[in-house]
């Protein structure tokens, strides 16, 4: 693997190789790992606008 110049793509890279290896992976089984490993719920309430809707919406941090 060649460094790309960007530190963050760099090191999130590192990472994924770190975690998975290499070789090809189910890039949905990868985000459901990543985000079971990062993704904290704080119990905190966060919104966003929905555009279909058009209307605040409201999602638990």
């Amino acid at each position: 693997m060649n460094p790309t110049g960007n530190f963050w793509i760099d090191n999130g890279l590192v990472v994924l190789l770190d975690l998975f290896g290499e070789g090809k992976h189910d890039a949905r089984a990868l985000l459901d790992n990543l985000i079971e490993k990062l993704v904290v719920e704080t119990g905190n309430i966060g919104q966003y606008y929905d555009k279909e809707r058009k209307q605040l919406k409201e999602y638990k941090k």
